[in-house]
């Protein structure tokens, strides 16, 4: 009976033994094989492309809002800044920037730890272990099997648990969670690709507007030069006007004195006669000459008020637009009444909101309550005998 009794226990002995022992070296060969690590840093991966995408999107919705937050949306008589409605989806963008950081550090120590684990040196430690473990199997009382266990446990869990954690994660994550942070994802970034094409057009206008403030100081400057030209000229004609007046007199003076046969002999040849005439002539021909400059600066005058009349009118325009529709951004506010607007922002930050819960939730929280239930279960094959 006691033989039956020791052959018995020495059965159960052997076949705890092969267990561990199977136990320890399916741990080796995953360990070596690195397919735990592998699926790991794919998750990690994509986790931190995602990460940075959302990043990205935050910080051009934050400039964007930035941009238009100069903007002024009327509402009956009164006046409303776009920059109040938009405050709290800012507040909410910047939150959500520094949110997203702590999970890109987040990710990127797992990609950090999860190297350092996967080395070769830890693959070896882990071996090592394992083969001391099953050396101190093979003597039937070793005072040392229970530490070398237990020291294997530790170094599993070293090696296995950053692993195990990651891919239990993105378990959760792919079932649960990714889809929920793509949707969100896409609401905001298709926001965002809207409030951008408001904030173009917004630079757009303000660019129309500076062009037109240079092209009326240029316009006016333009104008006062072309005054300036115009009373020259006229004081140039009217002085023209005085030398034809007193060449005319000169003449009559000089035909006065002549005698009367003279003077309408048409065979006679009179040089002085001649070249004072000529000179009248020219003068003349001067005269003419400045009156048509005369009238070509009045014409240009003329032009150029015009285009500075266009201008005015513009920045008239612009100006008014301060207070019922200084950007696309009012326009586009206006089209759709103020519960409207406030809806849209409230669609924006509750995305907003969800993301953040999301990303919390998926690389701080999770991985933390992963990493804690493997510790747990570490800890009560530490106290198994």
């Amino acid at each position: 009976m006691d033989l039956q009794f020791i052959s018995c226990t020495e059965f159960i002995d052997n076949k705890k033994k092969l267990i561990l022992a199977s136990i320890i070296f399916l741990l080796v060969i995953i360990s070596w094989l690195g397919i735990l690590d592998y699926a790991s840093y794919d998750y990690l991966e994509g986790s931190l492309f995602s990460a940075l995408s959302s990043y990205a999107v935050s910080r051009t919705l934050n400039g964007i809002i930035s941009v238009l937050q100069s903007s002024t949306l009327s509402v009956g008589i009164a006046a409303i800044s776009v920059g109040e409605l938009l405050d709290p989806v800012n507040d909410i963008v910047e939150k959500f920037s520094e949110l997203l950081m702590l999970s890109i550090a987040s990710i990127v120590i797992q990609k950090v730890l999860l190297s350092i684990v996967s080395s070769v040196f830890f693959k070896g430690l882990l071996t090592f272990s394992g083969l001391a473990v099953l050396s101190s199997l093979s003597f039937k009382k070793s005072p040392y099997s229970q530490l070398l266990i237990r020291s294997f446990i530790v170094l599993a869990f070293f090696r296995l648990s950053l692993s195990l954690m990651i891919i239990l994660n993105s378990v959760v994550d792919n079932s649960f969670l990714a889809s929920q942070v793509t949707a969100n994802y896409e609401n905001v970034q298709g926001a965002t690709r809207e409030l951008d094409s408001l904030k173009q057009e917004h630079i757009t206008q303000q660019k129309m507007q500076k062009k037109l403030e240079h092209e009326l100081v240029g316009s006016r400057l333009q104008r006062e030069i072309l005054n300036e030209n115009l009373a020259l000229e006229i004081k140039a004609r009217h002085k023209l006007h005085s030398q034809v007046n007193s060449k005319r007199q000169e003449i009559e003076r000089y035909k006065s004195k002549l005698q009367t046969f003279d003077r309408y002999n048409v065979f006679r040849t009179d040089t002085e006669l001649s070249v004072k005439e000529h000179a009248l002539a020219e003068l003349f021909d001067l005269l003419e000459q400045s009156d048509e400059r005369v009238e070509n600066i009045k014409d240009s005058i003329t032009a150029v008020d015009k285009l500075i009349s266009y201008n005015e009118n513009n920045l008239s325009e612009k100006a008014n637009g301060l207070l019922d529709n200084i950007s696309k951004t009012a326009k586009y506010l206006q089209t759709i009444n103020l519960s409207e607007v406030k809806e849209k922002l409230d669609f924006i930050i509750n995305n907003l909101l969800d993301l953040m819960t999301l990303y919390i939730l998926k690389s701080i929280i999770l991985p933390i309550l992963f990493m804690f239930l493997l510790y747990k279960g570490a800890s009560l094959l530490w106290y198994f005998n």
